[in-house]
């Protein structure tokens, strides 16, 4: 079996092959995951299936093997291996952990992989190159390195961020294997890779918030009530997340994900939602020879007044008018 190199090439391309040895599979695997070391396990003998592809800085592959053992060093990159037939047994400092189809195995550049399979399975792995992902991960957070970011081994596939990561890999995997047209764009590949690496990214800062938010209950809770108390108090100053994430201390992820929590919604939409309050405090309090609901609704930045005029009755059960005109 020989998978050959495509990290040069200009489109992406599927390459299989099967085998009943263990070096011919691990050599074949360099394009997508160097360093690899197979051999058989003690069962009914090696077997495995294989499709892979390589971009630029992020390899796909999927595996249907069985009786091996796969092992590799600290590599220059970082591989997410699920689960797509039953569980799989990863081994650390000989204790054995079994990951399935809703969680993901995190091998980080500096870690060891021990990987004892039996009956055949079936995993799905992308690797990511070290420096592209670090690069992504310190632009992203407050972590110069992916490993800093999620130091731990498991990610969870349920969780809202690791369900778009699951479903992005799903679908570009899915496009790659039929030839679709972004396998000959440089630019496309580019973006995807870009796209794969911020869901990651994503997902493991919510996995990290997680097991924060477990240690340390509460202290989400603190964020997400300072950047409510900031959000009305400023309703006629331009929402600003980045001025949330300022006075919270918190990443954009983790405040989005509270806020959700908490609220049903994020920020922006909370603001509205004031700002509708305050609007509607206005109309009811103010003269209707002195003013009017077009001049309360820009002034609470509601410039589409049909719109204005939908959501206030949606939130108040009348329209703007209607409130207005009890005023006077």
């Amino acid at each position: 079996m020989a998978l050959g190199s495509t990290r040069h090439k200009p489109a992406v391309q599927i390459e299989h092959a099967a085998t009943t040895d263990p070096d011919e599979f691990s050599a074949g695997l360099s394009s997508v995951a160097s360093g690899v070391r197979t051999r058989s396990g003690d069962g009914e003998g090696f077997r495995a299936d294989v499709y892979a592809a390589a971009m630029t800085r992020l390899g796909l592959f999927t595996v249907r093997i069985q009786d091996a053992h796969v092992e590799r060093g600290p590599s220059p990159y970082t591989a997410i291996t699920v689960p797509v037939s039953g569980p799989l047994e990863f081994r650390r400092e000989r204790k054995g952990t079994r990951f399935h189809p809703g969680s993901a195995h995190i091998l980080h550049t500096n870690g060891n992989l021990d990987l004892r399979i039996g009956p055949a399975s079936g995993l799905f792995v992308a690797t990511f190159e070290e420096q592209w992902i670090d690069g992504t991960a310190s632009r992203l957070t407050q972590h110069q390195h992916y490993h800093d970011l999620l130091d731990s081994w498991r990610l969870d596939l349920r969780s809202s961020t690791g369900q778009s990561f699951r479903h992005f890999l799903d679908f570009i995997w899915a496009e790659t294997c039929r030839g679709g047209q972004f396998t000959r764009s440089d630019l496309a590949i580019r973006e995807i890779e870009h796209t794969c690496a911020t869901l990651l990214i994503l997902a493991s800062e919510e996995e990290l918030n997680r097991q924060v938010d477990e240690q340390s209950p509460g202290t989400a809770k603190s964020a997400v009530e300072m950047a409510e108390e900031y959000l009305r108090a400023h309703i006629e100053e331009p929402f600003a997340l980045d001025k949330l994430i300022e006075i919270t201390g918190t990443s954009a992820s983790t405040l989005l994900r509270d806020f959700r929590k908490r609220y049903g919604m994020p920020p922006l939409q909370y603001l509205k939602n004031c700002r509708l309050e305050a609007a509607r405090r206005e109309l009811a309090s103010t003269d209707p020879d002195g003013t009017s609901v077009t001049e309360v609704a820009m002034h609470y930045g509601f410039y589409h007044l049909g719109r204005f005029a939908g959501y206030y009755r949606s939130a108040f059960g009348e329209l703007p008018s209607e409130t207005l005109g009890r005023s006077g």
